[in-house]
Protein backbone atom coordinates (compact mmCIF):
# COMPACT_ATOMS: atom_id res chain seq x y z
CA UNK A 1 0.00 0.00 0.00
CA UNK A 2 1.36 3.42 -0.89
CA UNK A 3 -0.41 6.73 -0.64
CA UNK A 4 0.90 10.21 -0.13
CA UNK A 5 -1.28 13.25 -0.49
CA UNK A 6 1.32 15.96 -0.10
CA UNK A 7 3.27 17.98 -2.63
CA UNK A 8 7.08 18.08 -2.72
CA UNK A 9 8.81 20.95 -0.98
CA UNK A 10 10.61 23.23 -3.42
CA UNK A 11 14.12 24.20 -2.34
CA UNK A 12 14.93 26.13 -5.50
CA UNK A 13 14.00 25.97 -9.18
CA UNK A 14 15.97 22.75 -9.72
CA UNK A 15 15.56 20.97 -6.38
CA UNK A 16 12.47 19.28 -4.96
CA UNK A 17 12.42 17.38 -1.67
CA UNK A 18 9.83 14.64 -1.28
CA UNK A 19 7.24 15.45 1.37
CA UNK A 20 5.97 12.02 2.42
CA UNK A 21 4.70 13.13 5.81
CA UNK A 22 1.89 10.79 6.92
CA UNK A 23 2.42 8.60 3.82
CA UNK A 24 0.98 5.08 4.00
CA UNK A 25 3.76 2.81 2.73
CA UNK A 26 3.11 -0.41 4.62
CA UNK A 27 4.75 -3.33 2.83
CA UNK A 28 6.10 -1.09 0.05
CA UNK A 29 9.18 -2.10 -1.90
CA UNK A 30 11.37 0.96 -1.43
CA UNK A 31 14.56 -0.80 -2.55
CA UNK A 32 17.02 1.65 -4.03
CA UNK A 33 14.63 4.58 -3.39
CA UNK A 34 16.36 7.97 -3.35
CA UNK A 35 14.95 9.58 -0.19
CA UNK A 36 17.75 11.95 0.74
CA UNK A 37 16.24 14.92 2.54
CA UNK A 38 12.71 13.50 2.33
CA UNK A 39 10.17 14.34 5.00
CA UNK A 40 9.05 10.91 6.24
CA UNK A 41 7.62 12.29 9.48
CA UNK A 42 4.81 10.10 10.77
CA UNK A 43 5.05 7.90 7.66
CA UNK A 44 3.71 4.38 8.11
CA UNK A 45 6.33 2.01 6.68
CA UNK A 46 5.62 -1.20 8.57
CA UNK A 47 7.02 -4.17 6.68
CA UNK A 48 8.56 -2.02 3.94
CA UNK A 49 11.67 -3.26 2.14
CA UNK A 50 14.34 -0.56 2.38
CA UNK A 51 17.18 -2.53 0.77
CA UNK A 52 19.70 -0.04 -0.60
CA UNK A 53 17.30 2.87 0.05
CA UNK A 54 19.26 6.11 0.25
CA UNK A 55 18.58 8.41 3.20
CA UNK A 56 20.77 11.18 4.54
CA UNK A 57 21.13 13.22 7.71
CA UNK A 58 18.40 15.56 6.41
CA UNK A 59 15.83 12.80 5.99
CA UNK A 60 13.19 13.25 8.68
CA UNK A 61 12.00 10.07 10.39
CA UNK A 62 10.27 11.89 13.27
CA UNK A 63 7.46 9.64 14.58
CA UNK A 64 7.78 7.35 11.53
CA UNK A 65 6.73 3.73 12.03
CA UNK A 66 9.21 1.22 10.61
CA UNK A 67 8.26 -1.88 12.60
CA UNK A 68 8.93 -5.04 10.60
CA UNK A 69 10.74 -3.19 7.81
CA UNK A 70 13.92 -4.63 6.27
CA UNK A 71 17.32 -3.02 5.70
CA UNK A 72 20.05 -4.39 3.49
CA UNK A 73 23.31 -3.30 1.86
CA UNK A 74 23.25 0.16 3.41
CA UNK A 75 25.76 2.48 4.97
CA UNK A 76 23.89 4.45 7.62
CA UNK A 77 26.98 5.66 9.49
CA UNK A 78 25.77 9.27 9.40
CA UNK A 79 22.02 8.58 9.55
CA UNK A 80 21.66 8.74 13.34
CA UNK A 81 17.87 9.11 13.22
CA UNK A 82 17.51 5.47 12.04
CA UNK A 83 19.16 4.13 15.23
CA UNK A 84 16.02 4.25 17.37
CA UNK A 85 14.16 2.20 14.74
CA UNK A 86 16.72 -0.62 14.35
CA UNK A 87 15.37 -2.82 17.19
CA UNK A 88 12.02 -3.17 15.39
CA UNK A 89 13.54 -3.69 11.93
CA UNK A 90 15.25 -6.64 10.23
CA UNK A 91 18.72 -6.48 8.74
CA UNK A 92 21.95 -8.40 8.37
CA UNK A 93 25.69 -7.71 8.48
CA UNK A 94 25.50 -5.82 5.17
CA UNK A 95 24.04 -2.85 7.09
CA UNK A 96 26.60 -0.43 8.49
CA UNK A 97 24.83 0.92 11.54
CA UNK A 98 24.90 4.59 12.53
CA UNK A 99 27.38 6.16 14.88
CA UNK A 100 25.53 7.76 17.80
CA UNK A 101 27.50 9.61 20.51
CA UNK A 102 30.77 8.23 19.07
CA UNK A 103 29.52 4.64 19.34
CA UNK A 104 28.15 2.33 16.69
CA UNK A 105 24.45 1.65 17.29
CA UNK A 106 24.08 -1.88 18.71
CA UNK A 107 23.17 -4.73 16.39
CA UNK A 108 19.71 -6.01 17.28
CA UNK A 109 19.87 -9.56 18.66
CA UNK A 110 17.57 -10.85 15.91
CA UNK A 111 19.91 -9.71 13.10
CA UNK A 112 22.17 -12.43 11.64
CA UNK A 113 25.90 -11.90 12.25
CA UNK A 114 26.66 -12.38 8.57
CA UNK A 115 25.40 -11.23 5.18
CA UNK A 116 22.59 -13.32 3.73
CA UNK A 117 22.00 -13.92 0.04
CA UNK A 118 18.74 -12.61 -1.43
CA UNK A 119 16.71 -15.79 -0.93
CA UNK A 120 17.96 -16.43 2.60
CA UNK A 121 17.41 -12.79 3.55
CA UNK A 122 13.78 -12.86 2.42
CA UNK A 123 13.16 -16.23 4.10
CA UNK A 124 14.66 -15.08 7.41
CA UNK A 125 12.83 -11.74 7.28
CA UNK A 126 9.53 -13.56 6.78
CA UNK A 127 10.31 -15.95 9.67
CA UNK A 128 11.12 -13.01 11.95
CA UNK A 129 7.97 -11.11 10.93
CA UNK A 130 5.82 -14.19 11.61
CA UNK A 131 7.16 -14.69 15.15
CA UNK A 132 9.61 -12.01 16.27
CA UNK A 133 9.59 -13.07 19.92
CA UNK A 134 10.74 -16.62 19.14
CA UNK A 135 12.92 -15.97 16.09
CA UNK A 136 16.54 -17.13 16.19
CA UNK A 137 18.88 -15.85 13.48
CA UNK A 138 20.68 -18.49 11.41
CA UNK A 139 24.24 -19.36 12.40
CA UNK A 140 27.12 -18.12 10.33
CA UNK A 141 27.99 -20.73 7.69
CA UNK A 142 31.18 -22.72 8.17
CA UNK A 143 34.10 -21.33 6.19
Amino acid sequence: VFSAGTQPDKIDENTLIANLRLAQMQGANLSEAQMQGANLSEAQMQGAHLGEAQLDQNTSLKAATLQGAALRELNYTDITQIAEHLPTMFGDASVIRPIVNNTCAPKPAHWPDHELDDDDFNTEWEKWQADPDNYTPPPKPAA
